[in-house]
């Protein structure tokens, strides 16, 4: 065999790729990178998904106060819910905020008067109770909350968001409750209230009704 011969032939021998360990070296790279790529992923997902009900939570609430401050929302009945859903149409079109893949459920979840869904997210309008400490008077209009859970243990979304009229917004990261679906785990109307007699009154963050403890923000 000639010299021309053998030549591609020892440069095949000599090539890195034909080793064993070369091929494994790259395999281990590149599992390394998937675990770092997929939980980034993941979070970047999670994120996504809680930014979206935070937004849909804080213009629910706009619209309902919207249509309170109308004198429309005094008495809630079907045509108030539909007032309502359409300041909220319209504050989401204004902001740019995709919302048509939420529906309304055709039974309100109880205790709440509106109750809607996303594909990770189920978002409920409820009168607020007043604070301990106050008395209201007999005329006085109700304040609303909306508050918005992850529909599932597993999925994307895991914090509880809870806007109110007569408190600060805060979230949770929904840990002791783990508040989720529509049946008996959901979150119920005043969970997210401040519980009264705190030793230490924060204003970044409180223990709620529920005992979970919510973020101010």
């Amino acid at each position: 065999m000639s010299n021309d011969d053998t030549a591609p032939m020892e440069v095949s021998r000599r090539s890195r790729w034909c080793n064993p360990g070369a091929w494994l070296t790259a395999l281990g790279l590149v599992l390394l990178a998937s675990t770092v790529w997929v939980p980034f992923q993941s979070a970047e997902r999670t994120a996504r998904v809680e930014r979206r009900a935070d937004q849909i939570a804080a213009l629910l609430l706009e619209a309902t106060s919207r249509a309170s401050d109308a004198n429309v929302g005094t008495y809630w009945d079907p045509a108030t819910a539909e007032i309502v859903l359409a300041y909220f149409h319209a504050l989401a079109m204004r902001d740019g905020a995709f919302v048509n893949d939420l529906e309304v459920l055709d039974q309100a979840l109880p205790d709440s008067l509106l109750t809607l869904q996303n594909k990770h997210y189920a978002f409920q309008i409820a009168v607020s109770p007043p604070d301990p400490k106050d008395t209201p008077s007999a005329d006085a209009e109700p304040a609303y909350e909306v508050t918005a859970w992850p529909l599932s243990a597993v999925g994307p979304g895991r914090s509880v968001f809870f806007y109110p009229e007569n408190a600060p917004r805060a979230y949770t990261r929904n840990l002791a409750k783990g508040y989720t679906g529509l049946d008996d785990r959901r979150i119920t109307p005043g969970c997210g209230h401040r519980r009264l007699a705190q030793t230490l009154e924060l204003r970044v963050s409180y223990r709620g009704l529920d005992d979970e403890r919510w973020i101010v923000f």
